[in-house]
């Protein structure tokens, strides 16, 4: 009886861990179909209708119809809404180039595993050493110079 708990324990664990391992992610799948579809109107410069979609939490903020992104729900994220019929269709015709349905399963899978930010991840570490002041004599009766030293010299 034990044997066959623990057998089905590690198979519950082990789907788990696939489904996880299956998330999309952001910065590899999210980021660029925004880039390709969406940043051309809603940006920094130009968020038509509310929406600026430059980054996920600019994504999960409301617009004119709603959260660009509601996390574990894509069928109330405008994002889904407008590229499945649900609203005014996004992108527009005019631009010509729309998303395939597999392109918008991954969005609404992201946004259904949580609409996680793994951007943060992919940046180089933040140096924790201050630059170093040091003050070099002067030569010549020429007065001192600050001279900065990069971190760790």
């Amino acid at each position: 009886m034990s044997s066959r708990f623990a057998i089905a324990f590690v198979g519950v664990v082990a789907c788990a861990a696939a489904s996880n391992a299956a998330d999309p992610s952001y910065t590899k799948d999210i980021k660029p179909f925004v880039e390709k579809y969406c940043l051309e109107c809603h940006n920094g410069k130009q968020a038509k209708s509310g929406y600026n979609f430059e980054t996920v939490a600019l994504m999960l903020k409301k617009g004119k119809k709603g959260a660009g992104v509601v996390p574990e729900s894509p069928e109330k994220s405008v994002i889904v809404l407008t590229m499945t019929g649900g609203g005014k269709v996004m992108p527009p015709k005019k631009f010509g180039k729309k998303p395939t349905a597999d392109e918008i399963d991954v969005v609404k899978a992201w946004i259904k595993a949580g609409a996680k930010d793994d951007s943060a991840t992919d940046a180089p570490p933040i140096k924790k050493d201050p630059p170093m002041l040091q003050i070099a004599p002067g030569v010549g009766g020429a007065p001192p110079k600050i001279v900065i030293l990069p971190p760790g010299k």
